[in-house]
């Protein structure tokens, strides 16, 4: 029995509960079932508008660790204009983790990393790791 993918019906049920903590944390246990999560998708597509940054910045994880860059990395990079800097982090910290699949971002990682404010030098550094690891330095 693999707990996690029995789990998987009630985590996509869960994309929709009204508390974003419960949304949150439903997206994160589907990102954590990397391509087992596949048959949840469409779910977590569904996912990528919610109001919460947080919530859209998990489900889009969720999307790439379950073999959807495609759908995900976009989610990604927009997150990285967020108002509020945790979510900004959360997506360059996910932008990260995918290595040389973040390449087709590499222009918005760029533009990112140009942000020398002091609050956008965590991103900043993780971004420029991006970059270096897709073999395009930062500007």
């Amino acid at each position: 029995m693999d707990r996690g993918v029995d789990a998987l019906p009630e985590l996509v049920k869960r994309l929709g509960d009204k508390d974003a903590g419960v949304r949150f944390w439903a997206a994160k246990g589907l990102a954590n079932l990397g391509p087992k999560a596949k048959p949840a998708v469409d779910a977590l597509k569904g996912v990528l508008t919610d109001p919460s940054g947080d919530v859209r910045v998990a489900a889009a994880q969720a999307l790439c660790r379950a073999g959807r860059v495609d759908l995900g990395l976009p989610a990604l990079v927009d997150q990285l204009e967020h108002g509020e800097l945790w979510v900004r982090v959360a997506a360059a910290d996910a932008i990260d983790y995918l290595g040389e699949a973040a390449r087709p971002a590499i222009p918005a990682l760029r533009r990112a990393v140009a942000d020398t404010s002091r609050e956008n030098r965590y991103i900043r550094r993780v971004l420029s790791h991006t970059l270096r690891v897709c073999g395009a330095e930062a500007d």
